[in-house]
């Protein structure tokens, strides 16, 4: 970012600010990382960026989930989503798209979670879908309906293995494969001490990739909603593993 600024190069130094963001949020650092996404959306609208601006309000939205601030939250997911739409993002538009349905998932609001995780799977990302079909799995499981949840989880956990074997290092693909094994778990009773025990192995490869404390408590997040419906308390292992690595 120096070299950009040096250079008065302000298309890259909005990228750069916007990956300093990125780094930041996922290393838990939520105050720093809006103070980065906050110049970037500045430098981007001084240049009229709308790909950074995109990256900007999704990043910056996510950063505010993490802190449960809702409504800041879902304000700038849906300007990503928005401007994601305007210069034909797919991905990004189902990735913001996910994300939203995710933040109304930690209102409670379990209707309109499965509304917006709907609209996602219009794009067809094959980087995202593993995430709308995790969700839309959750989100089911937690209305009740543990057939069609089964499926989806069942969906993410293959989308996430056909990212990772050819990605392997991708550590969102692994983290969520983790949860979409323990989802399974809870919807098939009968394999339910396998796939908790695949679920932690998942886990354990996903921490050995990426070991920052934000990208664990986002897991973390999704998996404390899974244990809601889980009475009997078996899906505990995974989390347990997963809070004892972050520790170590």
């Amino acid at each position: 970012m120096k070299i950009a600024v040096e250079i008065g190069d302000r298309n890259a130094e909005s990228y750069a600010l916007a990956h300093l963001g990125l780094a930041h949020r996922d290393l838990g650092l939520y105050t720093e990382a809006i103070e980065f996404y906050d110049k970037a959306l500045q430098v981007a609208a001084g240049i009229s960026h709308q790909q950074v601006q995109t990256y900007g309000n999704g990043g910056i939205g996510k950063t505010y989930l993490a802190l449960k601030d809702f409504p800041n939250a879902i304000k700038h997911t849906q300007e990503a989503v928005r401007l994601a739409g305007e210069i034909g993002m797919k991905r990004a538009q189902q990735f913001w798209e996910t994300t939203l349905a995710e933040t109304y998932l930690h209102m409670g609001e379990l209707d309109r979670a499965l509304t917006e995780v709907e609209k996602a799977f219009v794009y067809k990302s094959p980087w995202v879908k593993y995430r709308s079909h995790a969700l839309k799995g959750l989100l089911l499981a937690r209305r009740g309906q543990p057939d069609l949840a089964s499926e989806s989880f069942k969906q993410a956990a293959a989308d996430a293995e056909e990212i990772l074997s050819t990605t392997p290092s991708y550590f969102d693909a692994q983290y969520y494969l983790g949860f979409a094994l323990n989802g399974m778990a809870l919807t098939n009773p009968n394999d339910r001490a396998s796939l908790v025990s695949q679920s932690s192995a998942a886990f354990e490869k996903a921490y050995a990739i990426c070991k920052s404390s934000g990208v664990i408590n986002e897991a973390l997040r999704l998996i404390e909603e899974l244990l809601i419906v889980d009475d009997d308390g078996e899906l505990k292992r995974p989390r347990d593993l997963l809070q004892q690595l972050a520790k170590s």
